[in-house]
């Protein structure tokens, strides 16, 4: 059996950090608001005679055959880092997995995130294993959490699997998803997705925001506030298709940014001052902030003049939209 499994990345539109337990209970009617983009993460699982396991990690050029799976959990290389917390929880060996992804290490767009639910994919149609869209969120976060020994949150799960843009409702007794209707060509028309040139972590910057909620710091929990609330304000857009994304991401940007000095990074603040009178309304930190990626909103007809402006600047612009469908797996024999 060989099986191919493609999913795609995200970019958080309001709401990212909301969906870190225990903040998002603190804050009655806390959402996050995100899409699919067509930045992709995957992974080709065949199964094999025996019990080695063979690993190919495209991104980092690396290639290695274990002999079973203790070798592998038991192996210091940083390549299979991602790998182990899935194969001890799916307890599986005989099989060779290739991986790629194309996001940019730290880029904020929910990369390792993304690559974590494609193998989830591939080993339960591997294993015959059933599982529906929130127990495998569930599962994705805590697997990532007991790798990276830092707190994760939910939303970046759900794009690869559902595609299209999400609306994540964190109620006190459960998650709730809900699809949201917009135009999404229009939405792909205007905007941009900047590569800053500066990984960040968003474990750490978690961590911060985590440790300044719980100890009740009064700018942290203020600023938690306004991006709750800008968050509604896009919900309710939304449900009015009213939608007016230069004042949304203006307003999460103004947020973002006072939660913590790491959101912001210079390189952000220097693309922010090169673009904002040349063509662009607003610009919008993707997920935890301090580098990585994010997303440009440009006024009509300016997209491709702000394009060329920020690769002459020595920005990273990624070939990237919106789009409709999330996971893909494919039997390849």
């Amino acid at each position: 059996m060989k099986i191919r499994v493609l999913c795609p990345t995200r970019i958080d539109l309001a709401g990212g950090t909301l969906d870190l337990w225990p903040i998002y209970s603190f804050f009655e009617g806390a959402k996050t608001i995100n899409a699919a983009i067509s930045i992709y993460t995957g992974c080709e699982i065949e199964t094999l005679q025996g019990s080695q396991i063979e690993v190919e990690v495209s991104s980092l050029r690396f290639s290695k055959m274990y002999k079973n799976m203790d070798a592998l959990l038991k192996s210091k290389d940083k390549a299979v880092d991602i790998l182990k917390p899935l194969v001890r929880h799916f307890g599986v060996e005989g099989f060779r997995i290739k991986t790629f992804s194309e996001s940019p290490v730290g880029g904020g767009l929910g990369g390792s995130s993304s690559l974590t639910i494609s193998m989830i994919h591939g080993f339960c149609e591997m294993l015959n294993l059933k599982m529906d869209t929130l127990a495998m969120v569930h599962l994705a976060h805590n697997l990532e959490a007991q790798l990276l020994k830092t707190p994760t949150g939910t939303q970046d799960y759900i794009p690869p699997i559902l595609g299209g843009v999400n609306i994540i409702s964190y109620d006190l007794d459960t998650i709730r998803l809900e699809k949201a209707d917009f135009d999404i060509e229009e939405f792909n028309k205007r905007a941009l997705i900047v590569y800053t040139g500066r990984p960040h972590h968003s474990g750490l910057n978690n961590w911060t925001v985590l440790q300044g909620a719980v100890g009740k710091n009064k700018k942290c929990l203020n600023a938690l506030e306004g991006i709750r609330n800008t968050t509604l304000k896009l919900y309710q857009q939304l449900q009015e298709k009213t939608i007016d994304f230069k004042d949304i991401f203006r307003s999460e940007y103004k947020y973002r940014t006072q939660l913590s000095k790491a959101f912001g990074s210079p390189e952000i603040r220097r693309l922010e001052k090169i673009t904002s009178k040349k063509g662009v309304d607003a610009i919008k930190i993707c997920g935890a902030g301090g580098g990585g990626c994010v997303v440009l909103y440009c006024k009509n007809g300016q997209k491709e003049k702000v394009k060329e402006l920020c690769q002459q600047k020595g920005f990273q612009v990624l070939a990237a939209q919106v789009v409709h469908q999330g996971v893909s797996v494919t039997k390849l024999m």
